[in-house]
């Protein structure tokens, strides 16, 4: 069983200003991509030090306390490191207390942490121990299986409850505290080093390909000594690439599924329009994907309409990153029948710079207001679905009213520039163009030829 710990994936501000400005970009792009809990990063396992003289004393944040562990609270225990992705399964987690702690629990009522919120539930644990292979020894702590719920992750829970934890080991007489965990967990790793943690040097001899594996991630200054890697091999994406595939991205109502299914049909093509991946939801684990089997598992499809803007918008960016995910685990056995792959794509331009050539992604966009204004122009079932259900509503006009300020908030002008400012070749919708002349500008966009073999050389990035 690893002892591993969870945080969540956000922006790290991190600089990488002696990099070439091609590889920064590159550095930047990926960690946009890479979770918190990363599979595809090779398994190191770090450990980490530090004297407890000095250790900071960082508040929570208002409306969270302690709470030390006390009988029954194993399951609350395993539900959080659950959540954190430390295990796969309940199971999983029964095993890693019975290794850990059965029989240990009295030591536990004053070794164990949670956070809890005003609500009384659990969101974050941490355990002062110690090394259970040799026992205490009165003076080397061990942080033991440190996690935030993935749901409570960014709101600064970790690092105050880390040093809570730290300074129970200082005022029980331990000088020394150490931390064990792995290149998996990166992030956990620059937390560490935030808060004055440094490589056991024995541990920095032995895996420094682990430890160069960090500097990479987080360029962390306290890692100074270590080389740098590639970091598309880092990830294993020096293998997944997709020089067959041609990914259509951009905003509402902009002409992508329309697009994708006429250029399929002209050369030759899989169309992978619109939702493609919805097949696969019946099978997705809710864990993994808890945004994408919301509507899956949800008994009163009026909820959904009645949510407020800002869920709906917090909603839709999980879908987004869900999405993605799903899609990278689909598109190698499309991509791998042989003929040219049109995707109505929810990737991230930041991910499409990692494996697809640049001029094999084309964005269209359409006006944020257009896209707000004629959503439910639209035919489709799902969108009628959703306006009768708003009809449906004791207040038709004020519920449709709710959903717009959702929709304007997925359509905001931020979003529009992100794309327009992507570095991709970009159309923009034009009422006065014919569908023939678009499908003229995407081929053009994307080298395509009328075989849709021949690829040709494009340096104008808009189109308008």
């Amino acid at each position: 069983m690893r002892k591993r710990t969870g945080f969540l994936l956000h922006e790290t501000g991190t600089e990488y200003a002696n990099l070439p400005a091609e590889e920064d970009q590159t550095v930047r792009n990926s960690l946009r991509y890479i979770d918190n809990h990363d599979s595809r990063i090779p398994y190191y396992e770090l450990m980490l030090e530090q004297g407890l003289a000095d250790i900071p004393e960082l508040d929570l944040p208002k409306g969270y306390h302690y709470e030390n562990f006390k009988p029954g609270d194993r399951a609350a225990w395993i539900s959080v490191e659950k959540s954190a992705k430390e295990f796969a399964s309940d199971e999983e987690g029964e095993e890693a207390w019975q290794r850990y702690y059965a029989g240990r629990e009295k030591e536990l009522e004053t070794r164990m942490f949670f956070v809890v919120d005003e609500a009384g539930q659990k969101l974050a644990t941490a355990t002062a121990f110690y090394d259970i292979r040799t026992g205490d020894n009165g003076q080397t702590g061990w942080l033991h299986w440190v996690a935030v719920r993935r749901d409570a992750q960014g709101k600064g829970l970790s690092k105050p409850l880390i040093t809570h934890t730290l300074q129970y080991m200082k005022k029980q007489g331990y000088s020394r505290a150490v931390i064990p965990t792995q290149t998996t967990t990166w992030l956990a790793c620059k937390v560490y080093l935030d808060l004055g943690f440094r490589p056991i040097p024995q541990n920095a001899e032995r895996n420094r390909t682990g430890w160069e594996i960090v500097k990479t991630l987080t360029n962390h200054p306290a890692l100074e000594k270590f080389e740098r890697r590639d970091i598309r091999k880092i990830l294993g994406m020096d293998t997944v690439f997709f020089p067959n595939a041609y990914f259509i991205i951009g905003t509402a109502y902009a002409g992508k599924s329309t697009m994708v299914k006429l250029l399929a049909e002209k050369h030759g093509g899989i169309a992978c329009e619109e939702n493609y991946h919805d097949r696969l939801i019946g099978e997705l684990d809710t864990e993994e994907f808890p945004c994408l089997t919301y509507t899956r598992d949800l008994q009163d499809w009026h909820d959904f309409i009645r949510r407020t803007p800002k869920e709906y918008k917090a909603w839709t960016d999980g879908v987004q990153k869900e999405c993605e995910t799903l899609e990278l685990r689909m598109l190698p056995a499309i991509c791998a029948q042989g003929k040219p792959v049109f995707v109505d794509t929810n990737i991230s331009p930041e991910t499409l710079h990692l494996i697809t050539p640049h001029d094999h992604v084309l964005v269209m966009l359409a006006d944020p207001e257009v896209s707000v204004r004629r959503f439910f122009d639209r035919t489709d079932p799902e969108k009628q679905f959703l306006y009768q259900l708003i009809m449906e509503e004791d207040d038709p006009e004020e519920a449709m009213e709710n959903y717009r300020q959702g929709l304007m908030l997925i359509n905001s002008q931020e979003a529009y520039e992100r794309f327009l400012n992507s570095g991709y070749h970009v159309i923009l919708r034009d009422e006065n163009r014919t569908i023939d002349q678009t499908l003229a500008l995407a081929e053009k966009a994307l080298g395509l030829d009328a075989s849709g073999v021949h690829r040709k050389k494009l340096d104008v990035k808009e189109y308008t």
